[in-house]
């Protein structure tokens, strides 16, 4: 078996500056994950959700946008949850910044009935389970 060169790479120095802001920028852009339950107990509910739905930093103004939404019809769509049953939909929104420390999750609709969600600490995952109803 021959055995292949192994080049020496020379080492590159790269300034704390430029560290800082591009571990602070891969950091920041990683996801949020709100798994929401809907468990409706007295009748049958419709739900769906907009786009316009956010999370909202609770001492700046930072807001996260909506990417993705799984088990759930965006507006104009309903999706129906029956009496007595549990449903699960997952929503993908960009990401806090490191320095937020709890966020609120608002549907802005123009009307009523938009899913809110005030004053969620933050945790360490950036994975978080609401229940909606």
């Amino acid at each position: 078996m021959a055995k292949e060169k192994i080049d020496t790479i020379e080492k590159i120095a790269i300034s704390q500056e430029l560290k800082s802001a591009v571990f602070t920028d891969l950091d920041e852009s990683r996801r949020v994950l709100v798994r929401c339950h809907v468990s409706p107990q007295k009748e049958e509910v419709f739900i769906r959700i907009w786009t316009s739905t956010f999370l909202m930093d609770e001492n700046s103004d930072h807001v996260s946008s909506l990417q993705h939404a799984e088990n759930i019809s965006y507006f104009p769509n309903w999706t129906k949850v029956e009496k007595g049953k549990r449903r699960q939909f997952v929503l993908i929104f960009d990401a806090l910044p490191k320095r937020c420390k709890k966020f609120h999750f608002i549907e802005q609709i123009p009307q009523g009935g938009g899913f809110i969600c005030m004053n969620i600490p933050r945790n360490g995952e950036d994975i978080y389970d609401l229940e909606m109803i």
